[in-house]
């Protein structure tokens, strides 16, 4: 499967085929036959699952299926959070709604710097190829370059900045390599498949999440990108302290004047009339239990957080949940929720309270024997 060319891959099989060449009279007698034939079959469809014979396929270097598998997760806990939708409306709803603005908060983690995964993959990647010379690199067009090699001085991959390929087993199929690494940190070409750790990548993709109301260019800037910070005297900064202040109090002046207070007040007062119209004998129990949450509503910032609270309580989603196979849940580790919850991710808690896990039984046979339960074994938990 790993085979790099043709050569390698007929070798191998030779190798393979040649152990087991020797065939048996009765055929159900020998396995190696059986196991021989299965693989037969499966290079037949070697195209499929052969890494050289999809060197010509544009996978940017990913030929598993883990993008589709995350895709569904995403889907099922944070989009539907492991809840049914009642039909097909709904479901169109929830992708164009809470799925684009799961989009939206992933594509602003990167272009703020928030996630350090693009950072340290390209700083990996230059620092193999940290030792060539700029000046052995050979630069055909504008975006096509010879980069040699750092283990065979003879061997020279051509980089094409334009559609994200190399010539090395790498980049063939679109993947990232260091070799196109090497020629965007020092050409500074921008490549379709390079992570975001540039100033302009960054920006591309606050600008695709945003749109028009995208920020300055300048505001994706790294503390480290000095080089084109301006220089004319009695100019800001831009990560002074003092845009921020500036920007916060402009977007707080923006929401003063957009709001009057005055109507406000008047529209709240109206719907408090008619609700109180709705208070009837069947109501009054809910609405007396109601009465002490408007009660501890003292300052502002409590008026805002009841707002908030209650608005999100009447969008809450309640339906029947997706359910998830009985052999995935016999899978899930001790102190995992056995129903059709999500599942919570990162470090489980280490409190003896949050999991309760089985303790190993002592190898003592005349205690095992007065408590009545079978003797424990050399391995394992719970026995």
């Amino acid at each position: 499967m790993y085979a790099a060319s043709d050569d390698i891959l007929d070798a191998a099989k030779s190798s393979f085929f040649g152990d087991l060449a020797d065939e048996d009279e009765d055929f159900e007698l020998n396995p190696c036959q059986n196991y021989r034939r299965r693989v037969e079959k499966f290079l037949e469809r070697g195209d499929e699952w052969l890494l050289v014979r999809r060197q010509n396929t544009f996978t940017r270097g990913n030929n598993t299926n883990n993008y589709s598998e995350a895709t569904m997760r995403i889907l099922k806990d944070i989009i539907l959070q492991r809840t049914k939708a009642f039909n097909v409306v709904a479901l169109v709803d929830f992708c164009s709604t809470v799925l684009q603005n799961y989009f939206v908060k992933r594509l602003l983690a990167f272009a703020h710097g928030r996630r350090a995964d693009p950072r340290l993959q390209y700083t990996e990647l230059c620092k193999k190829l940290r030792d060539v010379n700029t000046d052995t690199i050979t630069v055909v067009d504008d975006y096509h370059y010879l980069v040699p090699s750092h283990n065979r001085k003879s061997t020279v991959y051509s980089v094409d900045a334009e559609y994200g390929l190399c010539a090395c087993p790498s980049g063939q199929t679109g993947a990232f390599c260091k070799h196109q690494a090497l020629v965007h940190e020092r050409f500074n070409v921008p490549f379709p498949n390079a992570p975001a750790v540039g100033l302009e990548e960054r920006y591309k993709l606050a600008l695709l999440a945003l749109g028009s109301k995208c920020p300055d260019k300048d505001f994706f800037r790294d503390i480290r990108d000095v080089s084109e910070v301006s220089t004319t005297p009695g100019a800001i900064p831009v990560d002074s302290p003092t845009v921020e202040i500036r920007a916060s109090t402009a977007a707080t002046d923006v929401i003063a004047s957009d709001v009057d207070a005055g109507a406000l007040a008047d529209s709240v007062k109206a719907e408090v009339l008619r609700i109180g119209g709705l208070i009837t004998t069947y109501t009054a129990a809910a609405v007396k239990a109601f009465l002490p949450c408007l009660q501890s509503v003292k300052t502002e910032d409590d008026l805002i957080h009841a707002m908030y609270q209650c608005r999100s309580t009447l969008r809450a989603r309640k339906g029947g949940a997706i359910k998830v196979q009985p052999t995935s849940t016999a899978r899930r580790r001790p102190g995992v929720t056995r129903g059709c919850k999500r599942v919570a991710a990162g470090r489980p808690p280490s409190s003896d309270s949050a999991i309760k896990r089985p303790h190993k039984r002592p190898r003592l046979l005349v205690a095992n024997i007065t408590a009545n339960v079978p003797h424990a074994k050399s391995h394992g938990v719970g026995h």
